[in-house]
């Protein structure tokens, strides 16, 4: 039920796009479906119709007259059908049982060699049962066979016009159940290599095409690394001047750091002389990454100490050696170490 409706709508919605479709285009769909008939003689000769119209005669693969007819409706066929004359066919009646008659197609190989001079392999079999006689079990069938090399000889013999258009299917004039090959049309050795070098430059055209995005990408990629190639040495000048730039800003702020840790000879001493009175005299000084080590003699070694240890940017200040009396000049004998802050 719902097969049957499927089919109904589906012939209808092709009936209402085929009344749909251009007048161009449907006659277009006729010819296509209009076939090539070629009939041949016991000669050989054949004659090409199409939808009972006679359009030119050939022999032994040459066209009688005009080919521009043939060649003009040649290209609004799909398919050319041929006639197997008479006289290239061998037709034999044989008898066989009613139930190997039913399985014809199995048991017919096994009667060709005994009704012909082929063997099975070498002919196209046509056959069809003519009648049975149930009383007797037996059944008549009519045999006709075409030998291969006959149908062979037969294509040799169309002309070029009509080889390369599609397929062509082989008939018998009588009725029956044949088995005749269909078959290509194959051009000439010439057009198959002309079509070869169609074929082949298509080929490469079509691999043209394909491969030029592909190619172009490769010309850019290599014209781009010639281009790196050539400023390597340049990079590596740059690479160099690079490190030589960080290391010696790498020094610059190690010499800045060791200059701010270290106390400035300068700052110390300036320090010293405005937070000194004229009684105290410097006969010594010395420095290094820790402390200033000033020596000289004082009225009061422990009221310098005292007064150093008030001055600006003094850290801390100890003694660092012995005080000695110089009852000569009425004065104590020091060794200061002082820690300062760093000149910042």
């Amino acid at each position: 039920m719902i097969l049957s409706l499927l089919r109904r709508c589906a012939a209808w919605w092709l009936s209402e796009i085929r009344l749909a479709l251009p007048a161009s285009v449907k006659a277009w769909g006729e010819r296509r479906s209009q076939r090539l008939t070629l009939t041949f003689d016991d000669d050989g000769d054949g004659v090409a119709e199409i939808g009972g119209r006679r359009l030119a005669s050939f022999a032994q693969g040459v066209v009688l007259g005009e080919e521009t007819p043939l060649k003009a409706a040649v290209r609004r066929v799909s398919e050319v059908e041929a006639t197997v004359p008479e006289r290239l066919t061998l037709r034999r009646d044989i008898t066989m049982p009613i139930a190997a008659a039913r399985r014809l197609e199995q048991a017919l190989p096994y009667h060709i060699p005994r009704i012909s001079p082929f063997g099975a392999s070498d002919v196209y079999a046509s056959y069809c049962v003519i009648s049975e006689n149930r009383t007797a079990g037996t059944a008549s069938v009519a045999v006709t066979l075409v030998p291969k090399a006959n149908l062979k000889a037969l294509e040799t013999a169309i002309p070029e016009a009509l080889r390369g258009r599609g397929s062509l299917r082989w008939r018998l004039s009588d009725a029956g159940r044949e088995r005749l090959p269909t078959t290509t049309l194959k051009p000439s050795a010439l057009s198959r290599r002309l079509n070869a070098l169609a074929a082949v430059a298509i080929t490469a055209l079509t691999l043209c095409l394909l491969l030029q995005p592909y190619l172009r990408r490769q010309h850019a990629l290599h014209t781009l690394q010639t281009e790196i190639a050539a400023l390597q040495p340049q990079a590596r000048i740059a690479t160099n001047l690079r490190s030589e730039a960080e290391a010696l800003l790498a020094a610059a702020d190690f010499l800045e750091a060791e200059r701010r840790r270290s106390p400035s000879p300068l700052h110390v001493l300036k320090a010293l002389t405005e937070g000194l009175d004229d009684t105290t005299w410097l006969t010594d000084y010395r420095s290094d990454d820790k402390a200033v080590i000033i020596g000289g003699l004082a009225p009061d070694a422990s009221a310098l100490l005292s007064r150093v240890r008030s001055l600006k940017g003094v850290a801390e200040a100890t003694f660092a050696g012995p005080i000695l009396r110089d009852d000569a000049l009425s004065r104590d004998r020091f060794t200061l170490s002082i820690k300062v802050v760093g000149n910042r």
